[in-house]
Order: structure tokens, then sequence, then C-alpha cells
């Protein structure tokens, strides 16, 4: 019965990792642009704000059932999430309160949304789940970017020539880049410290590669603010690892069990 409940218990966890990937690549906008922009093309849609607001909401909603159901009240109240989530409360109850509700509602709604469910990923995962989730969000992006750069699709890329793939955006492709990039040079940091045998060489070529892979999309992308903002990590990065251990960074435990 134990063996059973274990099984359970891994299946269920590794949806959960699904999902997370999932929700955060459709956070990255590209992913759900793009799926509603070629049904515009196919579909008589008009406008398609609506059915992009209902899309974020929809697939954040399981993010706001799991953090509420794993939050507890009492023993939080303290502490600073509480205050961050009053926060959001109090500007999302101004953005409906105002004259211009039905302009700036949505926007309000989406940035409470994004709130709770980066609340939920920070709280309901270890500091190195964290890293691998995202970037394994990260990365499906980008390579969903790459092919439709290769294949030529609409709006791949933006009018001065400068790579925008699946979002509308060259600025919109950069962040993503960057942060792709900078998750996968923690994470080869990560596999130098803790991983000495001869057969995991291929594994960190294979690691190197992609940084490179997202170098050359964050490039060709010329967001220089993202590639600014990358610069500034790795620098106040490589200050704290000088003084604290990369393992200490790496081993947070998540704040549910």
């Amino acid at each position: 019965m134990q063996i059973a409940t274990d099984r359970i218990n891994t299946l269920l966890r590794w949806c959960e990792y699904v999902y997370v990937v999932v929700v955060l690549s459709a956070l990255t906008v590209g992913p759900v642009y793009s799926l509603w922009n070629a049904a515009r093309i196919s579909l008589p849609i008009q406008p398609i704000d609506s059915p992009i607001l209902a899309t974020f909401i929809g697939v954040q909603i399981p993010a706001v059932f799991l953090l509420g159901r794993r939050w507890s009240f009492a023993s939080d109240i303290r502490k600073l999430i509480f205050w961050l989530i009053g926060l959001v409360g109090f500007l999302m109850g101004t953005a409906i309160w105002t004259d211009m509700s039905r302009f700036v509602a949505g926007d309000a709604l989406r940035m409470c949304l994004a709130t709770v469910t980066g609340l939920y990923v920070v709280t309901s995962f270890g500091r190195r789940e964290q890293i691998w989730l995202i970037w394994i969000a990260m990365q499906t992006c980008i390579l969903a970017s790459r092919f439709a750069i290769a294949r030529n699709w609409t709006d791949a890329r933006a009018g001065d020539g400068d790579w925008q793939g699946i979002f509308n955006n060259p600025n919109l492709l950069g962040p993503v880049a960057a942060v792709g990039l900078v998750l996968s040079m923690l994470i080869c940091l990560d596999f130098l410290r803790s991983h000495k045998s001869e057969w995991n060489r291929p594994l960190l070529l294979l690691l190197v590669d992609v940084t490179l892979f997202d170098m050359v999309l964050l490039y060709h992308s010329r967001s220089w603010t993202s590639v600014c903002a990358a610069l500034i990590f790795l620098i106040v990065s490589a200050l704290g690892f000088t003084l604290s251990p990369i393992g200490k960074f790496f081993y947070s435990e998540s704040q549910f069990h």
C-alpha cells in the first residue's frame, strides 16, 4: 500500500512539473499570442483580447488553487508573502474602483494572477527545481522561436530583420533568451561542481551548446536591455557566489512539504 501511495505521489509531482512548464511558457506571452493570432487567420475571431485574457486566466487557476490549498494562513500571516498578496489585492481593488476600470481591469487581473502564480512556484519547489522548470520553459519557447525563424513564419522577423520568433516583438524574445542564457550558465556551474564522472561529459557539452544557442538568439533579437540585464545579473551572481557557496543557492528547499 505504501509503495502504491508513493508511486501516485511521484506521478502527481511529475504532472505538477509539466503544468509549471506549461504555465511559465504561457506567461512569456509568445505562445498564447501566436496561437490566437493563427486562430484569427483561420477563424472569424475579432477581437482576440478576450480569448487571450481567458487563456491566461485558465492556465493560472490551478496555481491559485494549489497555493491556496497548501498555504496555512495562521502560520504565514507574519511573513512577507502575506503582505505581498495584500498589496496585490489592494492594487487590484483600486484598479477596479477607478472610472477607467473597464480598460485596466484586465491588466490588473493579469498582474494579480501572475504574482500569485510566482508565489506558487517559489513556495512549492526547491531552488534546484525552480531553476530546471524555468529553464525548460524558456528553452521550449526559444526552440519554438528558432523553428519559426528557420521556417520563415509570418512575423518571425521584425521589419528591420531582428529575430522575434513566436513573439510579436524582439524585445519579448530578448528577455526569454536572456533568462534561458543565465539559467544555462548556472546549470553548467552546478554541473561542474556536482558531476565528476567521465560519462557526464557529453551532457556538459550539451549544456554548453544550449548556452551558446541562447546567446545567439539573444544577440539576433538585438534586445540590448535584456543583454544588459543578463550581464548585471551575472555580475551580481558572481559576487554572491564568492560570499556564499553555490551549493546553498541550489539546494534551498521548498516551503511546503
